[in-house]
């Protein structure tokens, strides 16, 4: 399944790429599952992710790993790929794309499976509900 939301920011290209660290990643943690950040080594290429999704009654463990990490003076983009996954994820990649315009834009570009399409379709809602809510917490970060 694919998702793809946009963003624009009142913020510089700049201070973007600068403020896309642990803090922003804890500001855009939904409401649930819980996720305690476990680790966070940056946006660059080779940087890994762990975090632990607290369900309440049981967690699961999520690592990332940042296979592509691109900046130039028109943006910066990087991808994260899933390594190990929590139930029912089989495949994760989340194509992060930042780029100028009249203002800053930021996108978020997801693509994820399950081993079942119904499954697949059933989580969409909510996946994409997810990342839609992560727009107000973009722009209120970079305004900061």
């Amino acid at each position: 399944m694919k998702i793809v939301i946009k963003t624009k920011v009142e913020s510089s290209l700049a201070d973007v790429e600068r403020k896309f660290d642990r803090n922003l990643f804890v500001k855009l943690s939904p409401l649930f599952p819980k996720l305690n950040l476990l680790r966070f080594d940056g946006i660059g290429k080779g940087g890994v992710t762990q975090l632990l999704l607290d369900f309440i009654l049981f967690s699961q463990e999520w690592v990332s790993i940042n296979t592509h990490s691109v900046s130039s003076s028109k943006g910066f983009y990087f991808i994260d790929v899933g390594k190990k996954l929590p139930f029912p994820l089989k495949n994760w990649r989340h194509h992060h794309i930042i780029y100028s315009e009249e203002s800053t834009v930021i996108v978020d570009r997801i693509s994820y499976s399950t081993r079942s399409l119904i499954l697949d379709l059933l989580m969409y809602p909510a996946m994409w509900l997810m990342f839609y809510l992560r727009k107000l917490a973009y722009k209120k970060y970079f305004k900061e």
